[in-house]
């Protein structure tokens, strides 16, 4: 197994890495790619999705069978990638289905790559799907004896992910995706009736699926009932947008929502109930499509009910309970997740594999395994594991220069954002070549896109502001020969820039994780009562992780060649600069002023094009 965080690194491995070895005569690997379920066209949901568009919209459910023939690898990314196709939740596989069992087995997507999966010798996977299948008992994937942990600078967080719990507002709506709409007037719940009806199993089978109806309904009130009154009761004067605030204690924050809970808890009770009249009284398994969707609500309906008790009552402190607020101040979600994942994580490696490799660029902090042996609990793994830190292959001391300019303030301040602006607008008005930005803050982000826009220092300003998919913005940076984009969280890494698709790098401030951030402030806590100092055990290593994440966003290739400007003068000025220094790539060289920055980095850009040996390609 090969596992990777990102799927932009698989391409790249596929692409580079695998198909020169598998150029090598007398190899013959066997290579696959096996995603995650929801990736891929589930066959029944295809061919329903184009019957019923074909009543109210005949030519396009005629494009969509022709878009769906053509998804040759069966991903729903081929279908939905063109404009006005389905959603992609609503042709993918659904989290709980039949298998073998489905009536349309043969022309299963997932099922056809899950087969091919298990008969090669390497598979590519993402870590959340090899994790899932440790947590289904290997279900998926098969047996296996080694793997390779690439990005595994992700894996804690990605293990807390997968044994966090939550509960949001749109879990019922998910709940019923398939079966919906739950009514007579459906052709499958008319079937089901007749198939009832004529085994005799079931007395007024038409009334119990009325009652099934109901039930769903009263959930779905109850449900949106309860996160309306955590939004009064806890944000009525709706100051919390887009955040996450943290709670201790289940039980006294959600005190005076307890009714809605209990109400919650009777009703899937009583969902829970009706169908399992149903399922048992079912005589032969002709509507066993529909029948599963029932099995999968009954089953789900029971885990979201035990979670939200858990989540509403919640004091643990080895864990940490937080709600999450929408842009509009409302509740949408109340999660929970382990503080720490070692002993969990050790159990995984000791029991799924005979060996295992753990690899990034990133990985090691000022030469050693410390940090990421502490977290993954590898400590706790027999024997000793063998290191090795190997050299960049790249010359960054003839290819990369890292400016820091000083003079700017404290990132913390006010006029801050404005400051870092002018150096961003001299940059781009002193070069042609394209600049990414990245940004710490999605407010500081929007400050700079405003300041930039009215300056209109390059024509092609793109910003992520959650309007545009990363990938797609992108695509277009690569397409724009003077583009100037303005990047957050996940541009800092898994973005492939070779060549002059990046030639400026510019880092306003420091990317220290936000200390108030529920997981941040709870791990920081957990640290205080052992007698460690959470920035240096935690805040500090998470931001030389981070900062070289971006910076490694500049040079790809062996002929790339570029300018990282950082414009946070704590790097110098603070007693932890000299740490964060000592992972740079290449020494810093300090300017004094916007001017001799923009200056320094137009020649530094202008001698590389004219020298052909150090050119990027």
């Amino acid at each position: 197994m090969i596992s990777t965080h990102t799927r932009n690194l698989q391409d790249q491995l596929l692409s580079g890495e695998m198909h020169n070895i598998s150029a090598i005569p007398g190899i013959d690997l066997g290579v696959e790619r096996l995603l995650g379920r929801e990736n891929y066209i589930c066959s029944r949901k295809a061919v329903s999705a184009v019957t019923r568009l074909s009543e109210e919209d005949p030519a396009g459910a005629l494009s969509l069978g022709l878009a769906l023939s053509l998804a040759t690898e069966g991903l729903t990314g081929e279908v939905c990638a063109q404009p006005g196709r389905a959603a992609r939740r609503s042709l993918g596989a659904p989290p709980r289905c039949g298998m073998s069992a489905c009536d349309m087995a043969q022309l299963c997507p997932l099922m056809n790559a899950r087969k091919k999966a298990r008969g090669a010798g390497i598979v590519f996977v993402n870590h959340a799907l090899i994790l899932t299948d440790y947590a289904q008992g290997n279900s998926i994937l098969g047996p296996y004896q080694c793997v390779v942990f690439d990005e595994a600078h992700h894996l804690e967080d990605c293990v807390v992910e997968n044994l966090s719990i939550s509960v949001s507002s749109g879990d019922i709506e998910r709940l019923f995706e398939q079966a919906a709409p739950v009514s007579l007037s459906d052709d499958r719940w008319k079937f089901l009736a007749v198939e009832l009806e004529a085994s005799g199993n079931l007395k007024e089978p038409r009334v119990w699926i009325e009652k099934l109806s109901v039930a769903g309904a009263g959930l779905s009130t109850s449900f949106e009932a309860f996160f309306d009154s955590v939004t009064a009761l806890l944000n009525p004067r709706g100051g919390f947008r887009g955040v996450r605030t943290r709670y201790h204690d289940g039980g006294e924050t959600f005190a005076d929502a307890r009714e809605y809970i209990t109400e919650i808890r009777y009703n899937i009770n009583e969902l829970r109930n009706i169908i399992k009249v149903i399922l048992e009284a079912v005589g032969s398994r002709q509507a066993i499509a529909l029948l599963q969707d029932l099995s999968f609500i009954e089953e789900r309906a029971g885990i979201i009910s035990e979670a939200l008790e858990y989540l509403t009552a919640g004091s643990d402190e080895e864990s940490v309970f937080w709600i999450e607020w929408s842009a509009s101040g409302r509740a949408v979600a109340i999660c929970g997740s382990p503080l720490r994942v070692d002993r969990r994580f050790a159990d995984f490696v000791e029991s799924s594999c005979e060996s295992a490799v753990f690899t990034s660029a990133t990985l090691a902090e000022r030469g050693s395994f410390d940090f990421i042996k502490e977290n993954l609990g590898l400590r706790l793994l027999p024997g000793q594991p063998i290191e090795l830190v190997s050299g960049s292959p790249f010359s960054y001391d003839e290819n990369c220069m890292i400016l820091l300019q000083n003079g700017l303030g404290d990132p913390n301040e006010a006029g801050f954002a404005g400051r870092a602006t002018e150096v961003v607008r001299a940059l781009a008005s002193g070069t042609d070549c394209r600049i990414m930005v990245l940004l710490t803050s999605y407010r500081m982000c929007s400050s700079m896109a405003g300041f930039l826009s009215e300056s209109r220092v390059r024509e092609t300003i793109l910003v992520q502001d959650g309007t545009e998919s990363r990938e797609a913005l992108a695509a277009r940076f690569r397409a724009s020969e003077r583009a100037l984009l303005l990047g957050v969280a996940s541009f800092w890494e898994g973005v492939d820039f070779p060549g002059d698709q990046l030639e400026i790098l510019v880092i306003p401030r420091l990317p220290f994780p936000v200390p108030t951030e529920p997981v941040i402030e709870a791990r920081s806590e957990r640290l205080r009562r052992l007698g460690e100092n959470p920035f240096t055990k935690l805040h500090l290593p998470l931001a030389v992780l981070r900062l070289r994440q971006g910076i490694g966003r500049l040079i790809r290739r062996s002929g790339d060649r570029g300018v990282v400007v950082i414009l946070d003068s704590r790097l110098s000025g603070r007693p932890y600069g000299s740490i964060m220094l000592s992972s740079l790539p290449v020494p810093i060289v300090e300017t004094a002023s916007t001017d001799e920055t923009a200056a320094r980095a137009a020649a530094w850009i202008a001698k590389g094009k004219a020298e052909p040996g150090v050119m990027k390609n």
